[in-house]
């Protein structure tokens, strides 16, 4: 499949995978193509000559020859996995997360630095003793664990979601959903 680029012609048979956007060229009867993974439709769908094939759908009746029209991140499923590639959203709790985060990151190197000189200078240990007794604080300090709890919980209303048949494709959505429904709720309060 490698091999294929446009204008190169196809034998279809039952269980094929078309291998790229294509055009139907000829068929001995009507096809029936599975393409539920790429539109949702979940009945096959009927092709004859002319009608255009999606990349990734599965002949599941019939048999006959396609011209290869687009390939690659041409293709309808190569386009859709492009965008899905290319969304690169931070939703607004990650953001709170990560200044959080930050916060407390500083105000631990802050505080680590201050336990550093008052180990070495006060009780007189080696600056490597010191080094060791403040690192060990600070490490407390910063919240390491605070991105896997909330991926965690979002992963959990992901599974929740889907039990109600829906889609999650990112785990903020999730979040942004959660928001949606909270200030729904504070407009319509008396």
């Amino acid at each position: 499949m490698r091999e294929l680029v446009p204008g190169d012609v196809v034998l279809l048979t039952i269980g094929a995978v078309i291998p790229a956007d294509a055009e139907v060229l000829q068929c001995d009867v009507e096809l029936s193509i599975d393409e539920s993974s790429l539109t949702g439709e979940s009945l096959p769908v009927a092709k004859n000559v002319g009608d255009e094939l999606l990349s990734g759908g599965v002949l599941r009746q019939g048999e006959g020859h396609a011209l290869i029209l687009r390939t690659g991140e041409n293709t309808f499923f190569g386009k859709t996995l492009v965008l899905l590639t290319s969304v690169n959203s931070v939703g607004r709790l990650q953001r709170s997360l990560r200044k959080i985060g930050n916060v407390l990151s500083a105000v631990g190197a802050v505080l680590e630095l201050v336990i550093l000189f008052v180990i070495v200078f006060r009780d007189h240990n080696t600056f490597g003793e010191a080094l060791v007794t403040a690192l060990a604080i600070y490490v407390s300090i910063v919240p390491i664990g605070m991105s896997l709890v909330a991926t965690t919980t979002m992963a959990i209303g992901a599974r929740e979601l889907t039990k109600q048949q829906a889609v999650v494709m990112r785990l903020s959505a999730i979040e942004e959903l959660a928001g949606m429904g909270t200030r729904r709720g504070a407009r319509s309060r008396p």
